[in-house]
């Protein structure tokens, strides 16, 4: 942890009062220097940190999302690790996300992710050539040669040819342009009008026009992989009646001032249960914080679901 006012941990424990519960045990102390420089109150100047904190991860999600052609208001946000999901309410709220899903065991999501993703091998190769009949005879060749030598690496781990499957696309742009666009090519002859539809659609749906000026492929990619099995994932025991509070700690929201924030033991939340917010639910790697207007929903598999309230 950094140590010093200024750091966005010790805002987050200032502003949730989160410090020395559970089986933890740490406690943290939010320096009072800073803001009195700054002419602020301790809870302005915590608020101000968690703001500017929120508002870089807000810009993140929307770098791969809005600026990418998608409304993020049709999304579901996932929030993992130990401090995700305690950003991850009002990012939604601030995005106009709906609902937030914080997974089972959300500090070791990424080492899940790594164990049940598919084994796949990726290449790509620069390859200039105008988008034209002429132009794609020699980007064909080339794609079957690439093609033969990534399924040629899994071949060498072990596995079956006739158990890989192979996607194939090119990065195309306009002339001149400075960024090109990724579109999946189909097995077979390419085709030079087919692709340069899926381009124009493509780059209407990002960019919200299209021109009749010449495309080019810049970069050639073939990715090999090994479909991923099913995980199968425990059931999470249901819970019966309220779900039993473990304590509470004074909290300060900008929309309710201080208040008592009462914190849930997330271990022992059954599946069906809900929890108004504002609250807490935490285990010993990680807290899930639901905002005012929220609340947390605990789903069959486990799952912690941060939703707006109707």
């Amino acid at each position: 942890m950094a140590r010093g006012a200024e750091s966005t941990t010790e805002a987050e424990v200032f502003h949730r009062e989160a410090q020395a519960f559970l089986e933890v045990g740490l406690s943290f102390r939010f320096g009072r220097e800073a803001p009195a420089r700054l002419g602020l109150s301790l809870e302005a100047a915590a608020e101000g940190i968690v703001t500017v904190a929120n508002a870089n991860m807000a810009r993140a999600l929307r770098l791969v999302s809005v600026q990418k052609g998608h409304d993020i208001r049709r999304f579901v946000l996932v929030a993992y690790g130990g401090a995700g999901p305690i950003h991850a309410g009002r990012l939604a709220g601030m995005l106009g996300i709906p609902r937030v899903i914080v997974p089972a065991h959300s500090s070791v999501f990424s080492a899940f992710g790594c164990l049940a993703s598919e084994v796949r091998y990726d290449r790509v190769q620069t390859l200039r050539a105008p988008l034209t009949p002429e132009g794609l005879r020699g980007v064909g060749a080339a794609l079957g040669a690439l093609a033969e030598v990534v399924v040629g690496e899994l071949a060498k781990d072990g596995y079956r040819p006739d158990d890989i499957s192979v996607a194939r696309g090119l990065d195309l742009r306009y002339i001149g342009q400075k960024y090109e666009i990724g579109v999946p090519v189909d097995d077979g002859a390419l085709d030079s009008e087919g692709l340069r539809a899926r381009f124009s659609e493509r780059h209407r749906m990002l960019y919200h026009y299209t021109t009749e000026e010449p495309v080019e492929c810049i970069n050639i990619r073939v990715v090999a992989a090994l479909p991923a099995g099913e995980v199968p994932l425990p059931k999470w025991p249901r819970g019966g009646g309220a779900p039993t509070r473990r304590g509470q700690h004074r909290a300060y929201f900008r929309e309710t001032g201080w208040m008592e924030l009462p914190v849930y033991h997330r271990p022992a939340l059954g599946a069906g249960q809900t929890i108004c917010g504002p609250a807490l639910a935490v285990d010993a790697w990680s807290t899930v914080l639901a905002y005012p207007g929220q609340h947390l929903r605990v789903d069959p598999s486990g799952n912690l679901w941060i939703e707006a309230e109707a």
